[in-house]
């Protein structure tokens, strides 16, 4: 599945709440949920090395009021790096997404008394129900 990096950063809140859901879902999704959270982790560690290391270069050396050396962006630069980091997330990657389909969550409920997926789950990841964000482009399957 294509979709930005926004997006990928996008989804660790509803990563992490599905796989702390209580009670849990069936077998078939909970397996879907973790496979599609160590994807999206993937993704998410090498851009956070990429961000990381362009960071480090708009970083300069400079003495504080008590004398001690110390690291930071300059002011100055500030603005510079923030457009290097959007353009990054504006970047689209292929993630190997496992859609959960409506009838997978609908034999979780019938299977599971109490299993409810949220909607701020289904909000930041809709692409992995097969949904569509209200504001992000259409994400394609591959």
């Amino acid at each position: 599945m294509k979709l930005t990096l926004k997006q990928v950063y996008d989804s660790k809140l509803a990563v992490e709440r599905m796989l702390a859901l209580s009670p849990a879902p069936t077998v078939k999704v909970a397996y879907k949920m973790a496979r599609n959270g160590r994807a999206l982790n993937a993704v998410m560690r090498d851009s956070s090395e990429a961000i990381e290391r362009v960071r480090a270069d708009y970083m300069k050396a400079v003495i504080g009021e008590d004398g001690e050396a110390r690291m930071e962006i300059p002011p100055e630069r500030e603005d510079d790096l923030e457009v290097e980091i959007d353009e990054m997330l504006a970047q689209t990657v292929d993630v190997d997404i496992r859609v959960i389909t409506e009838e997978e969550l609908l034999a979780c409920e019938d299977k599971r008394p109490g299993f409810d997926l949220s909607p701020v789950i289904l909000y930041a990841a809709p692409f992995m129900f097969g949904l569509e964000g209200d504001d992000e482009e259409p994400a394609d399957e591959s």
